[in-house]
């Protein structure tokens, strides 16, 4: 009798499972297509990335690649003594952290001469000039001798509101502002040495220097030194996405789930900044999916009691099960675009059709707005 109870049972139960799994199987088909067939904000979507007009990249600063030095001569003979200290005496000096430097100062008769150090560890692409409304104050690099206390003056100069563009080694250096003539006037130095050298191309860079970005023959692009992707899809991992909302009451939870990984790019827009409800950047860039990008989204709600209920469903917004890799008509619904930042390198958003909390309408579409 008890062994017929047991198996009446487990009958029970898989018919009980049985008719739950249909029934949770059509609720995902319905709200999938009524999701589709209604598209509550999936054409704003596509609006908006249309009205984004993707261009090619553009320069705040241009750069010319041909003027690019790259071989570095000292003189000895104008060789400037330093204390031990690492001060030069009796000029004001300054160290520039982090290879970036947007300051001002001035120079008078007491305080002929700045120099600030810098020291980078690998090679690096230095940009730099001086803004002065004295045609005659310059800009000039010096190589740095610590050991016995003296730096060297190079050839490289500039005038007021000219580039210096030079690919350095690893090493000790300074620049020097001085002045051929009259001093008094106030001046502004701007530098930037944080990216690697031979650069294949420069994406952007600000108009005070501080932000540049650079792609290389490998396809590696660097932001102010940081690494942020390559665009042939190699060492990629780190941008992997996921956004993850759980919300747990009495007796029960319900949890929404997206994830990108195995990126991959189809093309990479100028540096904007970013805004939504989830995620902002105030320098950043859009990254284009191509197809084969795997891409999963998984919801689920449950209760315990008095009336158990349980669902789950990995159908996305377009109606498909995930995990899934992206195809070619999932691009007839707009572009699918992981927004990463630029100053950390990591992806912070997921702007696409794909992305329950903008298709839906749950959140609104975010502000974009490329740099200038």
């Amino acid at each position: 009798m008890n062994s017929f109870f047991r198996k009446s049972g487990k009958v029970l139960l898989l018919v009980f499972t049985l008719i739950f799994t249909l029934v949770t199987i059509g609720v995902q088909k319905s709200y999938a297509n009524e999701l589709l067939r209604t598209k509550p904000n999936m054409n704003s979507i596509i609006e908006l990335q249309k009205s984004l007009e993707f261009t090619e990249e553009s320069l705040a600063v241009d750069i010319d690649k041909a003027k690019i030095e790259t071989e570095i001569k000292i003189n000895e003979d104008e060789a400037i003594k330093i204390e031990s200290d690492n001060k030069f005496k009796p000029q004001s000096q300054y160290g520039v952290g982090g290879l970036i430097l947007n300051t001002q100062d001035s120079l008078t008769e007491e305080d002929p001469m700045d120099l600030f150090f810098f020291s980078p560890t690998s090679d690096k692409i230095l940009v730099s000039r001086i803004l002065s409304g004295n045609e005659d104050y310059i800009l000039q690099l010096y190589v740095v001798d610590y050991e016995n206390g003296l730096a060297y003056p190079t050839e490289f100069t500039t005038s007021p509101g000219k580039l210096m563009l030079i690919n350095i080694p690893a090493g000790d250096y300074a620049l020097g502002v001085l002045s051929k003539g009259t001093l008094g006037a106030s001046y502004t130095i701007q530098m930037n040495a944080s990216n690697p050298a031979n650069f294949d191309e420069a994406l952007y860079i600000s108009q005070d220097l501080t932000k540049f970005v650079a792609k290389y023959s490998d396809g590696s692009l660097y932001s102010n030194g940081q690494y942020v992707l390559n665009v042939n899809g190699i060492n990629n991992e780190h941008l992997n996405w996921e956004r993850k909302y759980y919300f747990s009451y009495n007796g029960g939870y319900s949890q929404r789930t997206h994830s990108l990984s195995d990126i991959k790019i189809s093309s990479i827009s100028s540096p904007i900044s970013y805004s939504s409800n989830y995620a902002s950047s105030d320098f950043a860039i859009m990254v284009y999916l191509d197809v084969g990008t795997l891409f999963t989204y998984h919801e689920s709600q449950y209760q315990s009691g008095p009336t158990l209920y349980y669902y789950s469903s990995f159908v996305d917004t377009l109606g498909k099960n995930t995990p899934r890799r992206l195809e070619s008509d999932d691009f007839n619904y707009g572009d699918h675009i992981l927004i990463v930042d630029l100053t950390t390198g990591k992806s912070i958003d997921f702007f696409s059709v794909l992305n329950f909390y903008y298709a839906s309408g749950v959140e609104p579409l975010p502000s974009i707005d490329y740099l200038e």
